[in-house]
């Protein structure tokens, strides 16, 4: 599959978002810090922001026990479980601090993945975006089941290692873990 370029205009404008590197266990928002400019140095004043979000399920955490299957399976409505979010406009020195709310953590029954896509519009209607990635969890222990790795004979014996795993997902837990099959 081939295809030409006829034209390539690059980027003119540059947005930089700063979110927290870890979102709090349970958080019921988050806040993001916007900067836009022009590539050539004036501030990107009172352009447009659209942000969205996506979330999806999953059960591994983003940690050194990521080989451990933790929660239950379930699915996200996007659109009756996720709120909408407005767009903005920059201020005049192209910044604006926005909080904005999460996925609920009463919903979740595993780990969940966000990407949040921030995208700055160009008076033209060009645009250039910035996505960052984050995992979400409500903060309650875990217990989590690794099964063995390779190829498994039929008949045979097979170990699992069962593991209670903190309210982040960093370190395993002493207690007791019921586990229903």
């Amino acid at each position: 599959f081939t295809f030409n370029v006829s034209e390539f205009v690059p980027e003119r404008m540059d947005l930089t978002v700063d979110l927290p590197k870890d979102i709090g266990l349970g958080a019921k928002d988050v806040t993001a810090n916007l900067d836009g400019r022009y590539l050539f140095g004036s501030p990107a004043a009172q352009n447009r922001v659209s942000i969205r979000t996506d979330y999806q399920p999953t059960n591994h955490f983003d940690t050194k026990y990521s080989d451990y299957f933790v929660g239950q399976a379930f699915s996200i409505s996007h659109w009756r479980d996720v709120e909408s979010i407005d767009d903005i406009k920059l201020d005049d020195q192209g910044k604006y601090s926005l909080t904005f709310p999460l996925y609920k953590s009463s919903l979740m029954k595993s780990p969940v993945n966000a990407r949040f896509t921030f995208e700055l519009f160009e008076t033209g209607g060009a645009s250039v975006s910035r996505s960052q990635q984050r995992q979400l969890w409500s903060g309650k222990k875990l217990a989590g089941l690794k099964a063995p790795q390779g190829d498994i004979d039929s008949y045979s014996s097979v170990e699992f290692h069962v593991a209670l795993l903190s309210v982040d997902g960093k370190q395993l837990e002493a207690g007791k873990v019921d586990y229903h099959l």
